[in-house]
């Protein structure tokens, strides 16, 4: 089974952010976010540019009903992605799901507003990214903006049918 491989990995080689996170990852795509934010706490301490690692933390304190631990999350991927610049090119997916997440934390904390922004910044990292546009329209519908909603819907239709 995958997670015994994992579990495995982890047991042979402890200091390996890689095995940490995979093994977190495995656990957040299954569910048990529970168990797995302590292993990309593990892994965000053990890599040098835990961008991911904070990106994924944040997505788990969502899932955990805690937005305001998720916005710190990805305010330590800004972080790290600020110290990384210059080094590596970052994508442009990357700051979308930061945006993204931010998105959903604003929205967990009735900040409506908030959350369109941050929305906002995710479609215009990614703006041929249906998903993204169609998540904006939920948020719209959500904030009462049911015209604008409709506009992200169409928007989002007009990019799946290509």
């Amino acid at each position: 089974e995958a997670e015994q491989e994992y579990v495995t990995a982890l047991s042979l080689k402890k200091d390996s952010a890689d095995n940490w996170f995979s093994l977190g990852r495995f656990y957040f795509f299954h569910g048990r976010f529970a168990e797995a934010r302590p292993l990309v706490v593990t892994a965000a301490q053990l890599t040098a540019s835990p961008i991911n690692e904070y990106i994924l933390l944040g997505f788990i304190d969502l899932m955990l009903h805690r937005p305001e631990a998720a916005l710190l999350d990805f305010s330590k991927s800004e972080e790290a992605i600020r110290r990384w610049q210059g080094r590596a090119n970052i994508s442009p997916e990357i700051f979308a799901q930061i945006g993204e997440g931010r998105a959903q934390a604003y929205l967990a904390s009735g900040q409506w507003q908030r959350a369109i922004e941050s929305q906002r910044e995710a479609v215009r990292r990614m703006p041929e990214d249906a998903s993204r546009w169609q998540a904006l329209a939920r948020i719209y519908d959500e904030a009462g903006r049911t015209e604008l909603a409709e506009q992200a819907r169409q928007q989002a239709q007009a990019l799946s049918k290509r």
